[in-house]
């Protein structure tokens, strides 16, 4: 069933983007919160067919819950008030759960420190010198800036477990970068003076697939080639 909530995200976010281009008055909310309910259902779907991490799982869902509620503060958000900062304080507490839920199964070490600061220095640099127009937001976007790369870069931690769960590790590690993708369209549409108004839609085709994949990890978060202890053919998984 999982795959079936999946594929109606998908569909969802498809008639977002083209009803958006179309410029129909309200569709774009119903279709972009039906798209963020049907992404956290996924993840519950497929989590209740294949139980398994349940700390890890935890985690990962309540980011999931938490960018629903992002998703509905900015839905009733009028300009950058008290709503869009509360939709930014939803989504950094996804990476953060994010972060935690890959932290919870591979330590957080030298390597991790590495690879956040090779994506956050060109990052902060592009905030400082990118001429974007911040006001009094700019300290707050450098900090969101730090807790997505944090959970970007702990994401590859999970290469770690491809052997024993090759989708789900792929699925986890892709469903980060496009969350990490779209908020980068996101800084972009909402800061740059200059920004062209497809960076809308395209942020919608990053973020969603990207919250899509993380959800659908939990459908093959066994092994492909192990299930309850017996050998079964991967084509059946």
């Amino acid at each position: 069933m999982s795959i079936v909530f999946f594929t109606a995200m998908i569909l969802s976010m498809i008639v977002l983007v083209v009803v958006s281009l179309c410029k129909v008055a309200g569709a774009s909310i119903i279709f972009g919160l039906s798209a963020s309910v049907l992404f956290v259902v996924t993840a519950w779907s497929g989590y209740r067919k294949n139980p398994s991490n349940p700390r890890f799982f935890a985690f990962v869902f309540a980011g999931l819950l938490s960018s629903l509620c992002g998703d509905v503060m900015m839905a009733i958000n009028r300009g950058q008030g008290l709503y869009f900062l509360l939709g930014v304080g939803c989504f950094a507490a996804a990476h953060f759960l994010y972060f935690l839920g890959y932290c919870s199964r591979v330590k957080f070490g030298g390597k991790d420190i590495l690879l956040f600061l090779c994506f956050y220095v060109p990052v902060l640099l592009l905030i400082l010198y990118g001429g974007f127009a911040f006001g009094s937001l700019k300290l707050i976007v450098a900090g969101y800036a730090v807790i997505i790369c944090l959970m970007l870069s702990t994401s590859f931690s999970m290469a770690a477990f491809f052997r024993e769960s090759p989708r789900q590790s792929v699925m986890l590690m892709t469903g980060s970068i496009l969350f990490f993708l779209s908020d980068f369209s996101l800084l972009f549409f909402i800061f740059f003076s200059h920004a062209e108004p497809v960076l809308r839609q395209l942020n919608w085709m990053l973020y969603y697939p990207g919250q899509g994949l993380l959800a659908l990890s939990f459908s093959y978060a066994l092994s492909t080639k192990y299930k309850n202890g017996l050998e079964v053919d991967p084509c059946v998984l």
